[in-house]
């Protein structure tokens, strides 16, 4: 990682420094530009498609590691269901935030409680795209203005 792409230091928490890193970060500028946002409050009037939470975004720290949670993908499918699909967490070791910051990318399992981590964002996006069109999801279509899922 380039040393002016990490956190700055000072009085910041290594939460707060990661997700500030994170929303700078390309991967997730594209999906806010891609996808439209979730909803702070669920509507059962929400269009059927691929949404992007990227404002509830809880950090924890385990075992030395600090976890944000960036992005969520979520599927609403035609019968109104709302199916977490996808996640993008940035991660640090606590004892050296700025040299360990990392991408991470998961799938979930269709209860949306399992998540199993995959290796790079292409393999995230197919497996996001596969879940959503398990789920009865309409083929997605590209625009000026984002994607249309």
């Amino acid at each position: 990682m380039p040393a002016d792409a990490v956190p700055p230091a000072g009085s910041e928490s290594p939460g707060h420094a990661l997700r500030a890193w994170g929303r700078a970060h390309p991967t997730l500028q594209s999906l806010t530009t891609l996808l439209p946002s979730y909803p702070a409050q669920r509507t059962p009037s929400l269009a059927p498609g691929l949404y992007v939470d990227h404002v509830r975004t809880p950090w924890v720290s385990v075992r030395g590691e600090v976890r944000v949670s960036l992005a969520r993908i979520i599927a609403v499918t035609t019968d109104g269901k709302h199916q977490l699909v996808g996640q993008i967490q940035v991660t640090a070791l606590e004892a050296d935030v700025h040299a360990s910051v990392t991408l991470r990318y998961y799938l979930h399992q269709p209860a949306g409680v399992i998540a199993r981590e995959v290796a790079t964002e292409p393999e995230w996006w197919v497996g996001v795209l596969d879940a959503h069109y398990r789920l009865g999801g309409q083929p997605v279509q590209s625009s000026a203005t984002g994607i249309e899922a």
